[in-house]
């Protein structure tokens, strides 16, 4: 199984068993993952979950699948795609136990709010249809405080 996720279709809901082959183990998901250290290191210190990040950006996916090939975990993959499209339709129904949101981009000029992902419909709309009943959603954001501008 490669690091790399690549769906065989983006444009139907995935089954569980697409992302990771045991359906019944917990499913955490990593928005925004960066250089893949958060999903790595969880990975490791939890062996009995598997953990998908989701990134954009080209050079950060390569380097989580550096990463996750260096270190050997098994239960890390990563995908490259927008965060609030996965949520709202490629992630599974009910399939994620934890979802991490760790400092996402504050858009802090009051013109950008609309750019925040917390701030869209799709996205809060696909967090409830992908959360497990009792998922968590866990987000950790540094205290800007909004520009007015």
């Amino acid at each position: 199984m490669s690091p790399l996720f690549i769906p065989s279709d983006y444009f139907r809901e995935l089954r569980k068993e697409e992302i990771f082959p045991d359906p019944t183990r917990p499913l955490e998901v990593e928005l925004g993952s960066g250089d893949g250290t958060f999903l790595v290191e969880m990975a490791r210190e939890f062996p009995d979950r598997d953990f998908l990040g989701i990134e954009r950006m080209l050079g950060r996916v390569e380097k989580t699948v550096r990463k996750i090939n260096r270190t050997g975990v098994k239960n890390a993959r990563i995908l490259r795609l927008e965060s609030a499209y996965s949520t709202a339709w490629l992630l599974p129904t009910n399939s994620v136990s934890r979802l991490h949101l760790l400092c996402p981009d504050p858009w802090p000029k009051k013109r950008h709010h609309k750019n925040r992902l917390v701030n869209s419909d799709e996205f809060i709309g696909g967090l409830e249809r992908i959360l497990e009943p009792n998922g968590e959603f866990l987000l950790c954001s540094i205290g800007l405080e909004p520009s007015n501008t």
